[in-house]
């Protein structure tokens, strides 16, 4: 998987030594749950998962709950 050109593990390690560890959370929490409702998660996935919901809780008081489901599940191979 690529995000222009930069792989998704190239761009977590870029962001940790970034030293912004709240994105760094919030998008391995996204990933972690587009790989569960995908059911690539091999040992850690639920089964039968269809919707997913990520909390974030940020410096300030910044709060974010994003609600996750399969958009097209039968066009999935």
């Amino acid at each position: 998987m690529a995000l222009i050109g930069i792989t998704v593990h190239t761009k977590l390690c870029l962001l940790l030594s970034l030293a912004v560890s709240v994105y760094v959370v919030g998008l391995a929490q996204c990933i972690e749950l587009c790989w569960q409702l995908r059911g690539e998660a091999g040992k850690r996935q639920v089964n039968g998962a269809k919707v997913a919901l990520q909390h974030n809780i940020g410096l300030g008081g910044v709060c974010v709950v994003t609600m996750y489901r399969h958009g097209f599940p039968d066009a999935a191979s």
